[in-house]
């Protein structure tokens, strides 16, 4: 063989293992693009599956904050008719108080009138004595 053909046959050799070693990165890409593909879908199986969780913590979310809103109006009507019920009992004690009060008054008048009547009957008769 001539020097000219060894150095033909030493490339094409070369190539031939360049080539094997492309094709076997090749099928490692190939093989690595499987694998993410499988990730993908997983991953796209899993947001759905995020989303379902999310949808149903938000409805129960809504079901509370109903049920919160419900709880502090009860509680507010509630608090509004006691209040009123409380204000009611108050202006009775008011009121009894008040007639406590007038009919001690009214007491103490009609004391005020006889002691003023007697002691002008006194002053009278003392005067109509001499």
């Amino acid at each position: 063989m001539t020097p000219e053909a060894m150095d033909y046959g030493v490339q094409i050799d070369r190539l031939n293992r360049e080539s094997l070693q492309y094709r076997a990165e090749l099928d490692s890409l190939k093989q690595s693009s499987i694998q993410t593909d499988m990730q993908v879908q997983l991953m796209a199986a899993n947001l759905k599956s995020t989303d379902n969780l999310v949808d149903q913590v938000l409805k129960k979310f809504d079901g509370f904050e109903q049920r919160v809103f419900s709880t502090l109006s009860d509680i507010t009507r509630n608090n509004a008719e006691l209040l009123q019920f409380v204000t009611r009992e108050n202006i009775k004690e008011r009121v009894a108080g008040t007639k406590e009060r007038t009919s001690s008054q009214a007491a103490w008048m009609n004391f005020a009138k006889y002691v003023i009547g007697v002691t002008i009957g006194i002053i009278v008769t003392y005067l109509f004595s001499k």
